[in-house]
């Protein structure tokens, strides 16, 4: 007698049912990677900023008179040079603050400082928002119900269910 060949209807069943199972069990893991890497740029872009804000609080405390250029004659110092060699000033007699668009710029966020509310990266995919002149926020436009935001307190506070943004 010749044997046929293939598979019986349970064999195929019970593949399918198998894959069903795989596939309930890793589409919940793949969507909240996508999210924990949302998580991750904004607190990467959450260290950088309060890196910048320390370093200008710790500039802006610097008695302007320890600061001399080689001849004697008092100097501001550029706090941040770019890449197309214009730089930002801080006169700290003068009590002066980045600007949000100054601070999205300083971390790599856009490339040039803008004077609106509103800063967009290169790639549109973050947006830096000043929300008054001490609080800034930076949004994914990807998905708005992730966003960092800086108080000027010094403080700043990561949030992912939309709520804060």
């Amino acid at each position: 007698m010749k044997r046929k060949r293939g598979f019986t209807l349970i064999e195929l069943v019970v593949v399918i049912v198998v894959l069903g199972i795989l596939a309930v069990i890793a589409a919940p893991r793949f969507i909240n990677i996508s999210d924990d890497a949302r998580v991750a740029a904004l607190q990467s872009m959450q260290g950088s900023v309060n890196e910048v804000l320390r370093n200008v609080d710790m500039l802006s405390q610097i008695d302007e008179k320890v600061i001399y250029e080689t001849n004697g004659k008092g100097k501001l110092v550029p706090f941040v040079i770019y890449s197309d060699d214009t730089h930002f000033e801080l006169n700290p007699s003068k009590g002066d603050k980045m600007s949000v668009s100054e601070v999205c710029r300083s971390i790599g966020l856009i490339d040039k400082a803008q004077t609106q509310k509103d800063a967009y990266s290169a790639d549109k995919k973050y947006r830096c928002k000043m929300e008054n002149s001490d609080n800034l926020s930076i949004i994914d436009n990807q998905n708005s119900n992730f966003c960092v935001k800086f108080k000027g307190n010094g403080t700043s506070e990561i949030y992912t269910d939309g709520k804060g943004c």
